[in-house]
């Protein structure tokens, strides 16, 4: 905003100054939220820090959160609930079955109880991590060794409806997933293009209407010459008739 007198007020979102005609200068940087993991932008004003990522409306920074808050987030949240159903599903038919040890009921995988982070969290149970006696192979403990049913039966989960809600193998939802993305990242390219078209459209509205052409100027120029020579030459006519009534008069 102009404030007279060559001062301008620079505003963020048209309300929060960031460079005020006094001189002032309001900093802003980015941080990241120690329970989210988020990046936001924070404005500091006498000491006090406040975000102000909901008022940037435009450019790459906007572009930016709406794809974490947009499709990434998405994606993440399938990719959690994915984790949480394969993991339950395989926890299920691993604590049916046997060890070599002759120990059952234990889980395949270490998931937490809530889908949330469920795939960050996602690693194999501690009895089973770099124990391969604790798989649970057989079906039965007095089929201990040799018998392989329940290994089997967590094979076949790989072709079993086991995720979004026993609609799906964890192949297909997998693939959903990736589809959903990649769909997010063609709609934002289309996005880009379009703004990069409009952009240049703009960019050539605005030269053909305050842009200087070379070829232009110099036809001026050359006109304006010609009329200055043309008027020289009736002051340099006249001067010279002048001259000549003069003489003719002595």
């Amino acid at each position: 905003l102009d404030a007279g007198g060559g001062q301008i007020h620079l505003l963020l979102g048209s309300s929060k100054p960031l460079v005020s005609s006094d001189g002032t200068v309001h900093l802003l940087e980015a941080r990241v939220d120690p329970g989210t993991g988020d990046m936001s932008v924070y404005r500091t004003t006498a000491g006090v820090i406040e975000d102000v990522s909901p008022l940037i409306s435009s450019g790459s920074i906007r572009g930016i959160i709406d794809a974490r808050d947009g499709g990434i987030a998405q994606a993440k949240q399938e990719l959690d609930q994915i984790a949480f159903d394969v993991s339950n599903a395989y926890n299920t038919a691993h604590a049916a079955g046997f060890g070599l040890d002759g120990v059952g009921g234990r889980n395949l995988f270490n998931t937490p109880a809530v889908v949330l982070n469920a795939a960050k969290f996602m690693t194999l149970d501690a009895a089973v991590d770099g124990n391969p006696e604790a798989i649970a192979a057989a079906s039965a403990v007095g089929l201990v060794p040799g018998d392989n049913r329940n290994a089997l039966a967590l094979q076949a989960l790989q072709d079993t409806n086991i995720a979004l809600a026993g609609s799906a193998t964890a192949d297909e939802a997998l693939s959903q997933m990736m589809g959903t993305a990649a769909n997010e990242v063609q709609r934002a390219h289309a996005t880009a293009s379009q703004a990069s078209a409009i952009h240049s459209q703009v960019e050539a509205m605005h030269k053909s209407v305050s842009g200087v052409s070379v070829d232009e100027e110099m036809i001026a120029l050359v006109q304006y010459q010609r009329g200055y020579q043309a008027a020289l030459k009736i002051i340099s006519t006249a001067d010279q008739m002048l001259q000549e009534v003069i003489n003719l008069k002595r």
